[in-house]
């Protein structure tokens, strides 16, 4: 037959018993687990801008892409034959504008996308505000420091001593729980009414503290809440700054290439000889060759398609410059007539084909003194 405890301790030992007894459960019991990080220790990721900033930031990067490919690529595109020996400064300045003209939109494009950077602030981040409400009048502080606190760092210090506090306070009530168990258990009523009475102080005393706690945490959010709204301007302003001052430079950088590279045209068509006149695009038309140079060039080119109908080895072309000579040959492009024949811009000696120049001439008309006619009565 089973004797229970009472049985087999004398009263003189069922207290250390008891003490015992409850070491041992809490030690080997698992006390609860610590209450959630609180939020500013999460670093819970929060965004800059709203959806539809971000939504107009794509759109900004893609239009900033375009106008920089259209800006900076038109103007090569247009020029394909630059010389570097007669146009070395332009081109060197040309160079340099690009340069800094593409610096300056590859600024805009990093800083329209800064908007989709998450930004983390926590109690420990308050940046100016921290200063600006140690700083201020009582009065001041009030709207952000509960309990005459005097400083943000007071109120850390404070925050976390209650947050330590209140899980103390828990693992106390669960502590005065277990002894009231074992008091009942126990059919001991002293000592079940002593461990009620330990367990409604406790619970008394978790309830005060989370009431503080409550508090304190929702100052915590007030001071979390301005100064994510104070970076966010700070952040705006200088997003404002930097983009400003990177489009002035863009638009310095590309116009300033295209004009650089645009300034001279005329004289694009550098040679010396050239019958239409150095910088004037003449149409006219151009002749094969015969030979081996001839064929090559309009198998090469494919001229055949652009010739003129009825009239086989004559394709009809604008020259700008040369005259036909090795050291200085014709510039030419075809004159598309139909949709098989594609513009070509190429050059061409003497050798290969022969291009009708029209010299032109000044001439001077010299009108002599008109006498009336005669008239008969």
């Amino acid at each position: 037959m089973l004797r229970s405890r009472r049985d087999v301790l004398p009263a003189s030992l069922e207290a250390p018993a008891a003490a015992l007894l409850s070491a041992l459960a809490d030690r080997f019991t698992a006390r609860p687990a610590t209450p959630a990080a609180p939020p500013d220790e999460q670093l819970t990721s929060l965004t800059r801008f709203p959806t539809e900033a971000q939504t107009a930031a794509k759109w900004l990067v893609a239009a900033l892409a375009a106008v920089g490919a259209t800006v900076f690529g038109t103007a090569v595109v247009a020029r394909p034959a630059l010389d570097w020996g007669d146009e070395r400064g332009r081109l060197v300045l040309a160079w340099v504008l690009g340069a800094v003209g593409l610096f300056a939109v590859g600024l805009l494009l990093v800083t329209a996308t800064r908007v989709f950077a998450p930004q983390v602030v926590d109690l420990w981040q308050l940046g100016t505000l921290e200063a600006e409400i140690d700083g201020a009048s009582e009065a001041d502080r009030a709207r952000y420091l509960p309990g005459g606190l005097t400083s943000v760092g007071a109120f850390r210090t404070r925050l976390g001593q209650e947050r330590d506090a209140a899980a103390a306070m828990e693992a106390q009530v669960l502590r005065a729980r277990r002894l009231l168990e074992r008091a009942e258990a126990r059919d001991d009523a002293a000592a079940t009414a002593r461990a009620r009475d330990d367990l409604v102080d406790a619970e008394d005393a978790l309830a005060a503290g989370r009431r503080t706690l409550e508090t304190l945490e929702r100052s915590r959010s007030v001071l979390v809440a301005a100064a994510q709204a104070r970076r966010t301007d700070e952040e705006t302003a200088r997003l404002l700054r930097t983009t400003a001052v990177a489009g002035l430079v863009a638009a310095v950088g590309g116009i300033g290439f295209q004009l650089v590279l645009a300034v001279g045209d005329d004289d694009a068509g550098h040679g010396e000889g050239a019958g239409a006149g150095a910088g004037t695009v003449v149409t006219t038309t151009m002749t094969r060759a015969p030979g081996q140079a001839g064929d090559a060039l309009w198998q090469a080119l494919d001229l055949a398609s652009c010739e003129v109908d009825g009239r086989d080895g004559v394709v009809p072309v604008a020259v700008s410059a040369g005259d036909g000579t090795a050291a200085s040959p014709w510039r030419v492009q075809t004159v598309p007539l139909t949709p098989a024949c594609l513009p070509r811009t190429f050059e061409v000696v003497a050798a290969a084909a022969t291009v009708v120049v029209v010299e032109p001439q000044e001439v001077t008309v010299e009108y002599g003194p008109v006498t009336p006619a005669a008239t008969t009565g």
